[in-house]
Protein backbone atom coordinates (compact mmCIF):
# COMPACT_ATOMS: atom_id res chain seq x y z
CA UNK A 1 0.00 0.00 0.00
CA UNK A 2 2.57 2.70 -0.91
CA UNK A 3 1.91 6.14 -1.27
CA UNK A 4 3.23 6.11 -4.83
CA UNK A 5 1.61 3.19 -6.13
CA UNK A 6 -2.01 4.26 -4.66
CA UNK A 7 -1.93 8.01 -5.62
CA UNK A 8 -1.01 7.58 -8.98
CA UNK A 9 -3.68 4.83 -10.19
CA UNK A 10 -6.54 6.44 -7.80
CA UNK A 11 -5.81 9.72 -9.16
CA UNK A 12 -6.49 8.89 -12.64
CA UNK A 13 -9.83 7.39 -11.41
CA UNK A 14 -10.65 10.31 -10.14
CA UNK A 15 -10.09 12.10 -13.20
CA UNK A 16 -11.62 9.66 -15.54
CA UNK A 17 -15.33 9.69 -13.46
CA UNK A 18 -14.79 13.68 -12.72
CA UNK A 19 -15.28 13.51 -17.05
CA UNK A 20 -17.84 10.86 -16.78
CA UNK A 21 -19.73 13.50 -14.47
CA UNK A 22 -19.55 16.03 -16.70
CA UNK A 23 -20.60 14.60 -19.48
CA UNK A 24 -23.57 12.98 -17.86
CA UNK A 25 -24.55 16.88 -16.61
CA UNK A 26 -23.91 17.37 -20.77
CA UNK A 27 -26.24 14.89 -21.85
CA UNK A 28 -29.10 15.20 -19.29
CA UNK A 29 -31.54 16.53 -21.13
CA UNK A 30 -31.60 13.85 -23.91
CA UNK A 31 -29.98 10.81 -22.30
CA UNK A 32 -27.88 10.41 -24.88
CA UNK A 33 -25.44 9.17 -23.04
CA UNK A 34 -23.94 8.31 -19.28
CA UNK A 35 -27.50 8.27 -17.94
CA UNK A 36 -26.74 6.50 -14.78
CA UNK A 37 -23.52 8.81 -14.57
CA UNK A 38 -23.98 10.58 -11.34
CA UNK A 39 -22.72 7.30 -9.57
CA UNK A 40 -19.16 8.68 -10.52
CA UNK A 41 -19.91 10.65 -7.00
CA UNK A 42 -19.65 7.49 -5.27
CA UNK A 43 -16.32 6.31 -6.65
CA UNK A 44 -15.21 9.83 -5.69
CA UNK A 45 -15.88 9.71 -2.30
CA UNK A 46 -14.88 6.26 -1.49
CA UNK A 47 -11.85 7.12 -3.28
CA UNK A 48 -11.61 10.23 -0.43
CA UNK A 49 -12.71 8.41 2.47
CA UNK A 50 -9.67 5.85 1.66
CA UNK A 51 -7.22 8.78 2.24
CA UNK A 52 -9.62 9.59 5.06
CA UNK A 53 -9.20 6.69 7.23
CA UNK A 54 -5.73 6.28 6.92
CA UNK A 55 -4.95 9.87 8.16
CA UNK A 56 -7.61 9.27 11.26
CA UNK A 57 -5.78 5.82 11.89
CA UNK A 58 -2.15 7.69 11.75
CA UNK A 59 -3.92 10.39 14.01
CA UNK A 60 -5.93 7.97 16.54
CA UNK A 61 -2.53 5.75 17.06
CA UNK A 62 -0.32 9.60 17.80
CA UNK A 63 -0.29 10.12 21.44
CA UNK A 64 -1.87 13.79 21.00
CA UNK A 65 -3.39 13.52 17.42
CA UNK A 66 -5.55 16.17 15.53
CA UNK A 67 -9.15 16.53 17.19
CA UNK A 68 -12.19 16.75 14.99
CA UNK A 69 -11.99 21.00 14.62
CA UNK A 70 -8.40 21.05 14.06
CA UNK A 71 -9.11 18.49 11.11
CA UNK A 72 -12.19 19.93 9.69
CA UNK A 73 -10.11 23.39 9.94
CA UNK A 74 -7.53 22.07 8.05
CA UNK A 75 -9.93 20.45 5.51
CA UNK A 76 -11.49 23.57 5.35
CA UNK A 77 -8.67 25.67 4.38
CA UNK A 78 -7.95 22.78 1.51
CA UNK A 79 -11.47 23.43 -0.16
CA UNK A 80 -12.21 27.02 0.59
CA UNK A 81 -10.23 28.36 -2.06
CA UNK A 82 -11.28 26.14 -5.14
CA UNK A 83 -14.87 26.11 -3.97
CA UNK A 84 -15.34 29.81 -3.58
CA UNK A 85 -13.51 30.60 -6.83
CA UNK A 86 -15.79 28.09 -7.90
CA UNK A 87 -19.05 29.69 -6.94
CA UNK A 88 -17.53 33.19 -8.02
CA UNK A 89 -17.36 31.50 -11.64
CA UNK A 90 -21.02 30.84 -11.32
CA UNK A 91 -21.89 33.53 -9.92
CA UNK A 92 -20.32 35.64 -12.67
CA UNK A 93 -22.34 33.22 -15.57
CA UNK A 94 -24.90 32.86 -13.91
CA UNK A 95 -26.12 36.11 -11.98
CA UNK A 96 -24.04 38.71 -14.00
CA UNK A 97 -24.10 37.03 -17.14
CA UNK A 98 -27.26 34.73 -17.77
CA UNK A 99 -28.79 37.28 -15.52
CA UNK A 100 -28.57 40.47 -17.54
CA UNK A 101 -28.29 39.10 -21.23
CA UNK A 102 -31.82 37.84 -20.46
CA UNK A 103 -32.50 41.75 -19.77
CA UNK A 104 -32.18 42.21 -16.03
CA UNK A 105 -30.66 44.80 -14.09
CA UNK A 106 -28.53 44.76 -11.21
CA UNK A 107 -27.99 46.30 -8.63
CA UNK A 108 -26.51 46.57 -4.89
CA UNK A 109 -29.53 45.27 -3.41
CA UNK A 110 -29.89 42.58 -5.52
CA UNK A 111 -26.10 41.62 -5.50
CA UNK A 112 -26.13 41.49 -1.83
CA UNK A 113 -29.31 39.51 -1.70
CA UNK A 114 -27.63 36.71 -3.56
CA UNK A 115 -24.65 36.90 -1.62
CA UNK A 116 -26.15 36.66 1.64
CA UNK A 117 -28.34 34.00 0.69
CA UNK A 118 -25.37 31.95 -0.55
CA UNK A 119 -23.62 32.65 2.20
CA UNK A 120 -23.68 29.19 3.23
CA UNK A 121 -22.20 27.71 0.12
CA UNK A 122 -19.25 29.81 0.57
CA UNK A 123 -18.85 28.68 3.83
CA UNK A 124 -19.28 24.67 2.90
CA UNK A 125 -22.23 24.07 5.43
CA UNK A 126 -25.42 24.42 3.72
CA UNK A 127 -25.97 20.44 2.76
CA UNK A 128 -26.97 20.62 6.48
CA UNK A 129 -30.10 21.98 5.76
CA UNK A 130 -29.21 25.51 5.58
CA UNK A 131 -29.66 25.12 1.81
CA UNK A 132 -33.89 24.59 2.44
CA UNK A 133 -34.43 22.09 -0.65
CA UNK A 134 -32.57 24.42 -2.96
CA UNK A 135 -29.82 23.43 -5.50
CA UNK A 136 -26.44 25.11 -4.29
CA UNK A 137 -24.91 28.02 -7.08
CA UNK A 138 -22.49 25.37 -8.52
CA UNK A 139 -24.71 22.65 -8.20
CA UNK A 140 -21.78 19.96 -7.90
CA UNK A 141 -19.98 21.52 -4.80
CA UNK A 142 -22.97 19.77 -2.42
CA UNK A 143 -20.53 16.97 -2.38
CA UNK A 144 -17.76 19.00 -1.29
CA UNK A 145 -19.84 20.58 1.48
CA UNK A 146 -21.68 17.06 2.36
CA UNK A 147 -18.05 15.44 2.59
CA UNK A 148 -17.11 18.10 5.17
CA UNK A 149 -19.63 17.59 7.57
CA UNK A 150 -19.43 13.96 7.49
CA UNK A 151 -15.64 13.89 8.13
CA UNK A 152 -16.39 15.98 11.17
CA UNK A 153 -18.73 13.34 12.22
CA UNK A 154 -16.66 10.39 11.78
CA UNK A 155 -13.46 12.09 13.11
CA UNK A 156 -15.12 12.62 16.64
CA UNK A 157 -17.16 9.35 16.42
CA UNK A 158 -13.74 7.62 15.46
CA UNK A 159 -11.59 8.83 18.20
CA UNK A 160 -14.42 8.87 20.99
CA UNK A 161 -14.78 5.30 19.98
CA UNK A 162 -13.07 3.42 17.35
CA UNK A 163 -14.38 0.11 18.07
CA UNK A 164 -18.35 1.22 18.38
CA UNK A 165 -17.78 3.03 15.13
CA UNK A 166 -16.41 0.35 13.11
CA UNK A 167 -18.64 -2.70 14.58
CA UNK A 168 -21.84 -1.10 15.00
CA UNK A 169 -22.37 2.76 13.66
CA UNK A 170 -20.57 2.27 10.23
CA UNK A 171 -22.36 -1.06 9.53
CA UNK A 172 -26.04 0.77 10.81
CA UNK A 173 -25.22 3.58 8.47
CA UNK A 174 -24.74 1.41 5.59
CA UNK A 175 -27.66 -0.65 5.76
CA UNK A 176 -29.95 2.44 6.84
CA UNK A 177 -29.11 3.98 4.16
CA UNK A 178 -29.53 1.94 1.00
CA UNK A 179 -32.75 0.66 2.48
CA UNK A 180 -34.01 4.37 3.10
CA UNK A 181 -32.57 5.11 -0.70
CA UNK A 182 -33.87 2.22 -2.41
CA UNK A 183 -37.34 2.72 -0.79
CA UNK A 184 -37.75 6.38 -1.57
CA UNK A 185 -40.03 7.47 -3.96
CA UNK A 186 -39.61 9.51 -6.95
CA UNK A 187 -36.27 10.65 -7.89
CA UNK A 188 -33.80 10.67 -5.16
CA UNK A 189 -33.22 14.23 -4.51
CA UNK A 190 -29.96 14.82 -2.59
CA UNK A 191 -30.26 18.62 -2.18
CA UNK A 192 -34.10 17.45 -0.36
CA UNK A 193 -34.48 17.30 3.76
CA UNK A 194 -35.22 13.57 5.63
CA UNK A 195 -35.61 14.62 9.07
CA UNK A 196 -32.36 15.24 10.26
CA UNK A 197 -30.23 16.46 7.29
CA UNK A 198 -29.89 16.89 3.56
CA UNK A 199 -29.87 13.18 1.77
CA UNK A 200 -26.86 14.26 0.12
CA UNK A 201 -25.18 13.58 3.68
CA UNK A 202 -26.68 10.11 4.12
CA UNK A 203 -25.30 9.49 0.74
CA UNK A 204 -22.17 10.81 1.18
CA UNK A 205 -22.12 8.98 4.90
CA UNK A 206 -22.58 5.84 3.44
CA UNK A 207 -19.77 5.92 0.78
CA UNK A 208 -17.53 7.05 3.73
CA UNK A 209 -18.91 3.77 5.62
CA UNK A 210 -17.62 1.84 2.75
CA UNK A 211 -14.80 3.07 2.78
CA UNK A 212 -13.82 1.95 6.01
CA UNK A 213 -14.39 -1.60 4.91
CA UNK A 214 -12.60 -1.01 1.53
CA UNK A 215 -9.31 0.15 3.86
CA UNK A 216 -9.57 -2.66 5.99
CA UNK A 217 -9.95 -5.32 3.01
CA UNK A 218 -6.83 -3.09 1.23
CA UNK A 219 -4.59 -3.77 4.10
CA UNK A 220 -5.65 -7.47 4.54
CA UNK A 221 -4.62 -8.23 0.97
CA UNK A 222 -2.04 -5.78 1.49
CA UNK A 223 -0.89 -8.04 4.31
CA UNK A 224 -0.08 -11.26 1.98
CA UNK A 225 1.59 -9.43 -0.94
CA UNK A 226 4.51 -11.23 -0.94
CA UNK A 227 3.15 -14.64 -1.39
CA UNK A 228 0.97 -13.53 -4.00
CA UNK A 229 2.28 -15.43 -7.58
CA UNK A 230 2.44 -13.62 -11.08
CA UNK A 231 -0.68 -15.22 -11.92
CA UNK A 232 -3.15 -13.86 -8.87
CA UNK A 233 -1.36 -10.66 -9.62
CA UNK A 234 -2.85 -10.60 -13.10
CA UNK A 235 -5.76 -11.77 -12.19
CA UNK A 236 -6.53 -8.80 -9.81
CA UNK A 237 -5.16 -6.37 -12.52
CA UNK A 238 -8.06 -8.18 -14.62
CA UNK A 239 -10.55 -7.85 -12.20
CA UNK A 240 -9.63 -4.17 -11.43
CA UNK A 241 -10.12 -3.21 -14.66
CA UNK A 242 -13.02 -5.33 -15.58
CA UNK A 243 -15.02 -4.19 -12.51
CA UNK A 244 -14.31 -0.07 -14.05
CA UNK A 245 -15.23 -0.88 -17.11
CA UNK A 246 -18.07 -3.02 -16.34
CA UNK A 247 -19.37 0.38 -14.31
CA UNK A 248 -19.22 2.34 -17.15
CA UNK A 249 -20.72 0.45 -19.48
CA UNK A 250 -23.53 0.52 -17.10
CA UNK A 251 -23.61 3.81 -16.36
CA UNK A 252 -23.52 4.88 -20.37
CA UNK A 253 -26.64 2.64 -20.91
CA UNK A 254 -28.94 2.30 -17.87
CA UNK A 255 -29.67 4.58 -14.76
CA UNK A 256 -31.72 2.64 -12.11
CA UNK A 257 -31.32 2.26 -8.15
CA UNK A 258 -30.21 -1.23 -8.58
CA UNK A 259 -27.13 -0.60 -11.33
CA UNK A 260 -26.37 2.24 -8.96
CA UNK A 261 -26.03 -0.34 -6.03
CA UNK A 262 -24.06 -2.26 -8.07
CA UNK A 263 -21.86 -0.33 -9.77
CA UNK A 264 -21.06 1.01 -5.78
CA UNK A 265 -20.07 -2.88 -5.62
CA UNK A 266 -18.20 -3.01 -8.42
CA UNK A 267 -16.42 0.13 -6.97
CA UNK A 268 -15.76 -1.35 -3.70
CA UNK A 269 -13.78 -4.38 -5.34
CA UNK A 270 -12.26 -2.49 -7.52
CA UNK A 271 -10.44 0.30 -4.68
CA UNK A 272 -9.56 -2.80 -2.71
CA UNK A 273 -7.54 -3.82 -5.50
CA UNK A 274 -6.04 -0.62 -6.78
CA UNK A 275 -5.38 0.56 -2.96
CA UNK A 276 -3.59 -2.78 -1.73
CA UNK A 277 -1.02 -2.20 -4.56
CA UNK A 278 -1.17 -6.00 -5.12
CA UNK A 279 -2.35 -5.61 -9.02
CA UNK A 280 0.11 -4.37 -12.32
CA UNK A 281 -1.98 -1.52 -12.68
CA UNK A 282 0.61 0.97 -11.06
CA UNK A 283 3.00 -0.53 -13.55
CA UNK A 284 0.99 -0.17 -16.54
CA UNK A 285 0.39 3.81 -15.31
CA UNK A 286 4.62 4.65 -14.74
CA UNK A 287 4.02 8.65 -15.74
CA UNK A 288 3.49 9.73 -11.99
CA UNK A 289 3.64 13.18 -12.31
CA UNK A 290 1.15 13.22 -15.00
CA UNK A 291 -1.35 11.13 -12.90
CA UNK A 292 -0.69 13.80 -10.04
CA UNK A 293 -1.59 16.45 -12.65
CA UNK A 294 -4.38 14.40 -13.59
CA UNK A 295 -5.55 13.77 -9.58
CA UNK A 296 -5.29 17.95 -9.06
CA UNK A 297 -6.87 18.50 -12.08
CA UNK A 298 -10.02 16.31 -11.34
CA UNK A 299 -11.19 18.59 -8.38
CA UNK A 300 -10.76 22.24 -10.95
CA UNK A 301 -12.62 19.75 -13.43
CA UNK A 302 -15.57 19.06 -11.04
CA UNK A 303 -15.82 22.54 -9.54
CA UNK A 304 -15.98 24.25 -13.53
CA UNK A 305 -17.77 21.89 -15.54
CA UNK A 306 -21.06 23.31 -14.21
CA UNK A 307 -20.89 26.63 -14.82
CA UNK A 308 -19.04 26.05 -18.34
CA UNK A 309 -22.46 23.93 -19.01
CA UNK A 310 -24.92 26.51 -18.25
CA UNK A 311 -22.47 28.90 -20.85
CA UNK A 312 -23.25 26.64 -23.58
CA UNK A 313 -26.41 25.89 -22.83
CA UNK A 314 -27.29 29.79 -23.14
CA UNK A 315 -24.79 29.91 -25.99
CA UNK A 316 -26.93 26.80 -27.99
CA UNK A 317 -30.58 26.62 -26.50
CA UNK A 318 -31.54 23.53 -28.50
CA UNK A 319 -30.78 19.93 -27.39
CA UNK A 320 -29.74 18.78 -30.74
CA UNK A 321 -27.48 21.47 -31.57
CA UNK A 322 -25.48 21.85 -28.39
CA UNK A 323 -25.15 18.03 -28.24
CA UNK A 324 -22.96 18.25 -31.60
CA UNK A 325 -20.41 20.52 -29.42
CA UNK A 326 -19.63 18.18 -26.74
CA UNK A 327 -15.81 17.84 -27.79
CA UNK A 328 -15.52 21.53 -28.06
CA UNK A 329 -16.96 21.62 -24.48
CA UNK A 330 -14.78 18.75 -23.38
CA UNK A 331 -12.16 20.93 -24.48
CA UNK A 332 -12.90 24.58 -23.16
CA UNK A 333 -13.85 22.64 -19.63
CA UNK A 334 -10.03 20.96 -20.16
CA UNK A 335 -8.28 24.38 -20.77
CA UNK A 336 -10.27 26.18 -18.42
CA UNK A 337 -9.15 24.10 -15.78
CA UNK A 338 -5.72 24.16 -15.79
CA UNK A 339 -6.16 27.73 -15.52
CA UNK A 340 -8.04 27.98 -13.16
CA UNK A 341 -5.77 25.44 -11.05
CA UNK A 342 -2.67 27.40 -12.10
CA UNK A 343 -4.31 30.76 -11.03
CA UNK A 344 -5.59 29.24 -7.54
CA UNK A 345 -2.10 28.28 -6.70
CA UNK A 346 -0.65 31.82 -7.66
CA UNK A 347 -2.98 33.15 -5.58
CA UNK A 348 -2.80 30.82 -2.59
CA UNK A 349 0.62 30.79 -2.44
CA UNK A 350 0.30 35.11 -2.85
CA UNK A 351 -2.22 35.42 0.07
CA UNK A 352 0.09 32.84 2.28
CA UNK A 353 2.87 35.14 1.78
CA UNK A 354 0.76 38.20 2.55
CA UNK A 355 -0.77 36.68 5.67
CA UNK A 356 2.57 35.91 7.07
CA UNK A 357 4.31 39.66 6.38
CA UNK A 358 0.43 40.99 7.87
CA UNK A 359 0.28 38.29 11.32
CA UNK A 360 4.10 39.64 11.97
CA UNK A 361 3.16 43.19 11.67
CA UNK A 362 0.02 42.58 14.19
CA UNK A 363 1.23 40.57 16.67
CA UNK A 364 4.05 41.41 18.89
CA UNK A 365 6.40 38.21 19.40
CA UNK A 366 8.42 38.42 23.00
Amino acid sequence: MSNRMRNRVIDIYKFIFCCVIAMMHFYKKSGAHMVGGGVGVEFFVMAAGLFFFKKLEREAAAPEGMDSIAYIKKRFVRFFPYTTAGLLLAFLVEKVWLYTSDGGVLTLGKIYKWFSRDIWDYLLVSMNGLNAGKSMLNGPLWTVSAMLICELLIWGLYRWNKQLFRTVIAPSAILFALAYWKNIEGTADHHAWIGWTTFGVLRVLCCYCLALFIYEAAKRLAAVGERLTTLARVLLTVCEFGCLLLSIVNMEVVNSRYFRYFNMLLFCVALVICFSGQSFSSRLFRHGKVAACLGTLSLSVYIIHYPILDAFCYIYPETDVLEQHFFLFLAVVMACSVLFDLLLRLIIAGAARLWTSLKTKMVVTE
